[in-house]
């Protein structure tokens, strides 16, 4: 259960990083586990030590072995100190919340290029909240989707500059000479 006072549900005070399970097995998982910790340094959260274990243990409790998975970490309480809760505890308590969903095993049919549709609205800027961090505040996303005509699978974001920022709701990805490649943690090419 959430409280309904949780910070990530009333501020957005939160992470999350999805990623995909086949054969029962995060996929990716030190590239996602390293965007998670990025995202947790980020807003001031740490990551369960045994988060792998969580994961795995979430997709065995539910049956699945392909899945995707979303991965979301609050800081649960605000300051004592501050009536309105606006201001983050020094010492949070943290909810780690962690979904499942079925997903059909990757095949050649299901992993065909996805239709993007570049959209006009704009992504929250980096001096607004940290981009590196995949917060849970996501409304630029959301108004994003609400763009896309019906033959477009994605929406495709661009910055006020026109460099490319992402995709709405999935996860920018690009194989590249047999190798896929995911955005990176800092400003590496």
């Amino acid at each position: 259960a959430i409280s309904a006072t949780d910070r990530g549900l009333l501020y957005g005070d939160g992470v999350s990083e999805y990623l995909r399970a086949i054969d029962g097995e995060p996929f990716l998982w030190d590239s996602n586990r390293e965007r998670l910790r990025v995202s947790c340094e980020a807003l001031g959260l740490a990551i369960p030590a045994d988060l792998r274990e969580r994961v795995v243990t979430t997709l065995t409790a539910n049956d699945l072995s392909e899945a995707l998975v979303r991965i979301v970490i609050t800081r649960r309480n605000g300051s004592a100190d501050d009536a309105s809760g606006s201001t983050p505890s020094k010492e949070p308590e943290q909810t780690v919340l962690i979904t499942t969903e079925p997903a059909a095993p990757l095949t050649e049919a299901e992993t065909a290029p996805a239709t993007l549709q570049t959209v006009k609205t704009k992504p929250i800027p980096d001096d607004s909240v940290p981009t590196r961090a995949n917060t849970l505040c996501r409304l630029d996303r959301v108004l994003a989707r609400r763009e896309l005509i019906e033959e477009a699978d994605e929406a495709l974001l661009l910055t006020r500059e026109g460099t490319v920022a992402g995709c709405a709701g999935s996860a920018l990805v690009l194989v590249v000479e047999d190798a896929v490649r995911i955005p990176p943690t800092s400003g590496q090419e």
